[in-house]
């Protein structure tokens, strides 16, 4: 290697050296390393260089320091990032690749990387999906079809021809059985207004539709359907009557099925409506050319491009930065976590997941796998976060070995991702994941019958739900058109449950049962039944007490005063608000009541607390009750003893 007195070069240099992953820092704005690199001549230039031809004049006036990753010894892609003076703003984030391997410095820093076209309706990229599909039918066993399958019959899009002219249309059928071969469109509706099928154009739709008179993104679908020899196509807006309710409730039951059973999902993840299509212009790499070392002649190719980030696949919790539109849809966590099969088209590359594996054009997230040293289903599916699990789940063979306690934990951090995304209608809070709740509860019938997101097994602990959007206050709860206020469906923002080491360990009492007892309904045992009519009957230790007039609910956490053994006998507890109260804290102190669910027990530590809702009374019946909050473990148990037992009605 050649001599440098640079401290990127040198840097870079010494990692090679003791094989290290270290991130290099350097407290430099990019002018003036740039310039250092210019004297240099190195490698340090060639990246520099990079970055400079691909990013813009405020971010590179804007860098403050340069940070690189990755490379070599990590598998992954040398990956440089320039920081604003803060850390808290990143200016931008590239990758560096070669198109030929070796091992030359200073190549040998570098992982070799796959270009693709600027578009996915490129001939190679289509072939890559035929073959992705071929593989995943013909050698994953895990992504065959479930049997028995379910006896639902669903309309379609026809997408067959008899001649040429046919081409040019489609139409659409009914009575298609699951067992059918059929892809399902996964996509963002928007803004736009594009062609539906509703009562007055149903049967106009039966006799044909011309392709011209879809939206892009349909149009792109119906391409790669053919493409691929599969020619039935099932797309919500034009496969279930937009203007007719009782057709859109009895169609949107067999979502779970349609998603689970389909063939194939294409999911059109960069198109945030109707018009961009599947085919969008894709960010591609930039190619520059450098001598090898300085006084030599050979060259080396170096591409640079935006970082393609796998995490909103492996994580669904992913930074925002990396997500597509797609993903904020709170209809398609349901889609993407059933599908046997996923093919989405990204912003910047096309990705294939099934229950078996994960590929990408980049080939990034191969590198990834192969760091695990294994190829197994288990480990490509712990690979993949939460798609991993509910694959696990529902899985015949991997199924077997998880408990029903896990299956609840997974339901749990199911809801808390759902919960996060967006719905154009409120209403369909608890309709959007009723699929993929239906396909969880069948899988274990220790589950128990599920009511209002909540399942029967343990039913008293997952009351102890809470809003999590610490950023964003609390919202008014105009009505109960989703769910009573007892259920997590009754607000529209993030919620968790914050204290769960009662699913796995004896933290929680195996007994709370006895201290506590729930019933849903005026006929006090069904707990399947899903009218907003429907009350929660509980009996349980009780202490009145208010929330004082002054509390800040801008942060979602509030201060009850719970009433102790005296009237002077005054104790504060902090707890988790559900909804806006500031409409009746106007009025004075707020009288509540805190409910007894079940108690702590840290290994027979004295000074266990309990795990409480919060209660105020309805506004039209003084003997209902409504939830306005919880608190997982803030409360002591002693504040409970030798209280009233009472028997509450809760809307």
């Amino acid at each position: 290697m050649p001599q440098s007195t640079c401290k990127i070069c040198n840097g870079l240099k010494q990692r090679l050296i003791d094989q290290s992953d270290a991130t290099l820092q350097f407290e430099s704005p990019l002018q003036v390393l740039c310039q250092m690199a210019e004297r240099c001549g190195g490698v340090c230039a060639l990246l520099l260089h990079g970055v400079v031809e691909m990013i813009s004049p405020e971010d590179k006036a804007r860098t403050k320091a340069v940070l690189l990753a990755g490379g070599r010894g990590s598998r992954s892609l040398l990956r440089i990032s320039g920081a604003s003076m803060d850390y808290e703003d990143f200016t931008f984030n590239l990758e560096f690749y070669i198109s030929k391997n070796c091992d030359s410095w200073p190549e040998a820093l570098f992982l070799e990387g796959r270009n693709f076209p600027q578009t996915a309706s490129d001939l190679t990229c289509m072939t890559q999906m035929s073959q992705w599909l071929e593989d995943c039918t013909s050698y994953h066993p895990h992504c065959r079809t479930l049997m028995p399958v379910p006896s639902s019959e669903l309309r379609m899009l026809d997408l067959s021809s008899s001649t040429r002219s046919d081409l040019a249309s489609i139409r659409l059928v009914e009575g298609v059985k699951l067992t059918t071969r059929f892809a399902a469109l996964s996509h963002c509706w928007g803004m736009t207004q594009h062609l539906v099928t509703t009562k007055s154009s149903f049967d106009e739709h039966k006799r044909g539709i011309s392709l011209k008179s879809l939206a892009k993104t349909f149009q792109d679908a119906i391409t790669i359907c053919r493409f691929l020899g599969i020619y039935y196509l099932w797309i919500d807006c034009l496969c279930i009557l937009q203007d007719d309710e009782k057709d859109w409730k009895k169609e949107s039951q067999k979502m779970g099925h349609l998603y689970q059973y389909a063939y194939l999902v294409i999911s059109a993840d960069a198109a945030v409506d109707g018009s961009v299509g599947c085919f969008t212009q894709r960010d591609v790499s930039r190619c520059f050319e450098s001598q090898t070392a300085r006084g030599s002649d050979s060259l080396v190719q170096l591409h640079a491009r935006p970082v393609i980030e796998h995490s909103q696949y492996a994580n669904t919790l992913a930074d925002h930065e990396y997500r597509d539109p797609l993903s904020y849809r709170a209809w398609v966590l349901q889609e993407w976590l059933l599908a046997t099969r996923t093919l989405h088209f990204t912003r910047q590359e096309l990705v294939w997941d099934c229950r078996t594996s994960f590929c990408c054009e980049c080939g990034g997230f191969n590198r990834l796998a192969a760091e695990s040293a294994s190829t197994s289903h288990s480990i490509a599916l712990n690979v993949r976060g939460l798609r991993g699990e509910v694959s696990t789940c529902l899985d015949r063979d991997t199924s077997r070995s998880m408990t029903t306690a896990a299956r609840l934990n997974l339901w749990f951090d199911v809801v808390e991702e759902y919960t996060t995304r967006r719905l154009t209608k409120p209403s369909d809070r608890m309709v959007a994941i009723s699929g993929l709740a239906s396909e969880i509860a069948a899988s274990d019938s220790g589950l128990g019958n599920y009511t209002f997101g909540l399942f029967h097994y343990r039913f008293l602990e997952q009351l102890l739900w809470s809003r999590y959007a610490i950023d964003e206050p609390p919202e008014r709860r105009t009505n109960h058109e989703s769910a009573p206020s007892w259920s997590w469906g009754s607000i529209h923002q993030p919620v968790s449950w914050d204290e769960r080491s009662w699913l796995n360990s004896g933290k929680f009492s195996e007994n709370a049962s006895a201290l506590t007892s729930v019933s849903l309904g005026s006929e006090g045992n069904d707990l399947s039944r899903q009218s907003t009519n429907d009350v929660l009957f509980v009996t349980a230790p009780c202490v009145e007490g208010i929330i004082p007039r002054e509390t800040c609910l801008a942060y979602g956490q509030g201060i009850v005063q719970l009433r102790g053994t005296t009237i002077e006998d005054i104790r504060e507890a902090f707890f988790s608000i559900d909804i806006d109260l500031s409409e009746e804290l106007r009025k004075g102190h707020l009288e509540v009541l805190g409910v007894k669910i079940l108690e702590t027990h840290p290994d027979g530590e004295q000074g266990h607390n309990c795990g409480s809702l919060i209660l105020m009374r309805s506004a039209n019946n003084l003997n209902q009750w409504t939830r306005i909050g919880s608190d997982a473990d803030q409360i002591p148990v002693e504040w409970y003893s030798g209280v009233e037992i009472r028997t509450l009605v809760i809307l």
